[in-house]
């Protein structure tokens, strides 16, 4: 599953969207669990925060990064599935922001939790 959270204007509409996302999870976790015994299973959040995880020093919406949390959680608690949240900055063009998301689907490391794209490159969080 990988959910693309749209830009938006509206505060409130964002947060009531980042509330579905969550029951959307829960919703989703037995189907991604049986998905996994088969192959593989996923569970991408995609955002625009500004393509660096929030470190550039950039204003971004910081309601966005709660899918970042989710997704992390997530991480955590369903350890058969491969879950990963995105940070695309704004200015990058759909097709580029397309082969990201596809380049992390086939990402072989499942111990990086987030990555950001800028005009910069890849960014990942050491911790």
């Amino acid at each position: 599953m990988i959910y693309l959270h749209p830009l938006f204007q509206d505060r409130e509409r964002e947060h009531t969207m980042l509330k579905q996302v969550f029951f959307l999870a829960k919703q989703l976790k037995t189907s991604l669990d049986r998905a996994s015994e088969l192959g593989n299973s996923c569970f991408f959040t995609v955002a625009h925060l500004n393509g660096e995880l929030g470190t550039s020093g950039e204003d971004f919406n910081a309601t966005t990064g709660g899918l970042f949390g989710l997704t992390k959680a997530l991480r955590w608690e369903w350890s058969s599935v491969f879950c990963r949240a995105i940070d695309i900055a704004p200015d990058l063009d759909t097709s580029t922001s397309v082969k990201h998301i596809i380049a992390e689907l086939h990402d072989p490391n499942r111990l990086i939790a987030e990555v950001g794209y800028s005009s910069k490159g890849r960014s990942t969080l050491v911790c």
